[in-house]
């Protein structure tokens, strides 16, 4: 096999849980036919994922058997993932293409994901892509866990906008055609240790 999925997830905070189980889960979905046998994981997935975003909201409150429950569901959605990932693995002739299209972050085997700090990325530049979409060329970083983008709206809270195995192909979809988005990059690290996100960058979406 020439390429491994990455468990760093398990690493994540209970936010960055939810947020990648979310990723995954509206991934694996789009792209169910790429992935037999999985389709009851990716179902409990989402269901889990559910469950964990509410208990997230829930446990705002602090209380601390609330805030239990979210870390208990928390767990449960890591081992649907590893599960998943897994499966991915298993499947013959799986290429690392393909398995990126499940939403995971991939890696080449002989690589090492390094627990330091990586460097922020920089956005080079924001093409649009197609309709409703924007294409990102990004100078990459020293990591081996890929990327996240976020974006926002007239000054509004951050967006999660999606993970990107490298620095190839990376589109974001699902835009609005006319509305100006201001993106940030940031490089996902080993054990939780993200960069620092990059200088924001703004572009309108045709």
């Amino acid at each position: 096999m020439s390429y491994k999925i990455s468990r760093g997830f398990a690493q994540y905070g209970v936010k960055d849980v939810d947020t990648y189980a979310s990723h995954v889960f509206t991934q694996m979905t789009a792209n169910l036919a790429s992935f037999p046998g999985l389709t009851a994981n990716v179902t409990a997935l989402g269901v889990a994922q559910g469950n964990l975003h509410t208990a997230i909201a829930a446990s705002l409150e602090r209380g601390r058997s609330l805030i239990l429950d979210r870390n208990a569901k928390c767990d449960i959605v890591i081992s649907l993932l590893r599960i998943l990932a897994t499966g991915i693995e298993a499947i013959p002739n799986m290429t690392e293409a393909v398995a990126a299209t499940s939403g995971f972050i991939t890696y080449e085997p002989s690589g090492r994901h390094d627990a330091t700090t990586p460097d922020p990325p920089v956005i080079l530049d924001i093409h649009n892509a197609g309709h409703g979409q924007l294409g990102f060329t990004l100078q990459g970083s020293n990591t081996k866990r890929g990327y996240e983008l976020q974006y926002s709206l007239n000054g509004g809270p951050p967006v999660h906008a999606g993970f990107f195995a490298n620095t190839r192909n990376v589109v974001v979809p699902g835009l609005v055609a006319g509305t100006t988005y201001v993106f940030q990059a940031r490089a996902l690290g080993g054990n939780n240790q993200n960069s620092d996100w990059s200088a924001p960058v703004s572009c309108m979406c045709t």
